[in-house]
């Protein structure tokens, strides 16, 4: 699930949001407790690692302020809140950064990511940047199509809940991860992306599946296959048990087969009858 953690002010905010495991981090260039100005932008811009994406936020400014601070900040996307029409979001296109429109869900009924023109919809809370919890579940019912976010009164406490009635694609979070209004928590940081990331995955991760030990198996008589010893090294043949034959080289024996045994050197051939009957005369002496 795609988690974005906004109104970040501080180099060690954006260092335990990438730690934690956010996709896209938040600076708010708009009147604001967290409010950023375009060089401080920039400067915690730098700090965050490719592949996370970082987001300029805007309320009421003018177009013309908001691509030149969107420019100068050097973001990846441009965040713009409340009612504007989809002709704002097609004079911005031209910036070549994605787009997200943030809403009221309140006036958001029947919406869709895109409809206008925008590449990510965040839907608000009723007060769209007050931080106040609403009723999730509305939007469980009929939730918009495409990616959006889910925002407004979040917190580790209430996350998982809301992410299983609203079901969004992805959640933003500000307030709900601070110690004080503007202050930033490390560790409510890294506990909320561990809910979102639970909630998620439809509950906690499983536990590692332990590894299989190889057990040997004693030989015992005759080895399963051949046997390929390394070089220079000699195997020894199994033991038999007491009381066995020794084993026989080249197979088991044809029954009726006689065996041809080569004459013995020196030894004088007797002399036998021809099976005509005449006499066979035998070997000479030397």
């Amino acid at each position: 699930m795609f988690v974005k953690i906004c109104g970040l002010s501080t180099i060690q905010d954006v260092e335990a949001a990438v730690r934690a495991g956010a996709d896209a981090v938040g600076f708010v260039l708009t009147a604001s407790p967290r409010r950023v100005s375009p060089e401080q932008a920039r400067r915690l811009v730098a700090a965050v690692p490719e592949g996370v994406l970082t987001v300029a936020v805007f309320r009421d400014e003018p177009l013309d302020q908001v691509r030149r601070d969107a420019r100068e900040a050097g973001v990846g996307a441009v965040q713009l809140h409340g009612e504007h029409p989809a002709s704002a979001f097609a004079e911005l296109r031209d910036l070549g950064l994605t787009l997200v429109r943030a809403t009221s869900a309140a006036s958001a009924a029947g919406a869709s990511c895109g409809d206008f023109g925008e590449d990510l919809l965040l839907l608000d809370s009723p007060v769209p940047g007050s931080g106040e919890s609403w009723d999730w579940s509305a939007l469980g019912e009929a939730p918009p199509a495409g990616r959006w976010m889910l925002a407004g009164g979040l917190a580790p406490a209430n996350v998982a809940g809301a992410v299983a009635l609203a079901r969004p694609w992805g959640v933003d979070v500000s307030s709900g991860v601070e110690v004080r209004r503007g202050v930033k928590s490390p560790e409510l940081i890294e506990e909320f992306l561990r809910e979102v990331r639970a909630a998620g995955a439809g509950g906690p991760p499983p536990a590692p599946r332990p590894v299989p030990v190889p057990v040997p198996v004693p030989v015992t008589g005759v080895l399963p296959g051949p046997v390929l010893a390394a070089p220079g090294v000699r195997l020894s043949p199994p033991a038999l048990p007491p009381g066995s034959p020794p084993p026989r080289c080249g197979g088991p024996r044809r029954r009726g087969a006689s065996v041809r045994r080569p004459p013995a050197h020196g030894r004088r051939r007797t002399a036998g009858p021809d099976p005509r009957g005449r006499p066979v005369p035998g070997p000479e002496k030397p």
